[in-house]
């Protein structure tokens, strides 16, 4: 079992919320056609935070691209290959990105991944129930 490594995230944008506490992973991105046009060449570091999947360089740690998960048009996971495949909204533009992990690791960033959508799912409806309830009031 990975251990985790919790960070802070120094992006500030619109699209970052203050809860950035994740989950870091080593990646290694494996060449797509949308990985040169982005410059992704060698080893990363891939933080899952509550919203965001975050992609820093590995050595000063500066945030390269921040993939918002309502932006992410799809993901998956084999057994040491993670993809996600970035709508038009994201800072990289769409395209669809690989990364190496640590065998079966891919997986388990799914998981979290998966976890985080549902909260954010559950927390929308709850925010949009309340709403309606208000406006019935009215």
């Amino acid at each position: 079992m990975p251990v985790y490594t919790p960070k802070l995230s120094s992006q500030s944008t619109a699209l970052t919320t203050v809860d950035t506490i994740g989950n870091v992973y080593n990646m290694h991105v494996k060449p797509t056609d949308s990985s040169p046009a982005c410059r992704l060449v060698g080893s990363f570091h891939l933080l899952v935070s509550s919203y965001n999947l975050v992609l820093k360089q590995s050595h000063p740690g500066e945030d390269l691209y921040v993939w918002p998960f309502r932006y992410i048009r799809k993901y998956g996971a084999s057994e040491d290959v993670l993809t996600i495949d970035a709508g038009r909204r994201c800072e990289s533009g769409e395209g669809l990105f690989q990364f190496f992990t640590k065998t079966n690791e891919a997986e388990e960033i799914i998981l979290v991944i998966r976890i985080h959508c549902r909260k954010i799912y559950r927390n929308n409806i709850r925010f949009f129930l309340g709403i309606r309830v208000l406006m019935d009031f009215f």
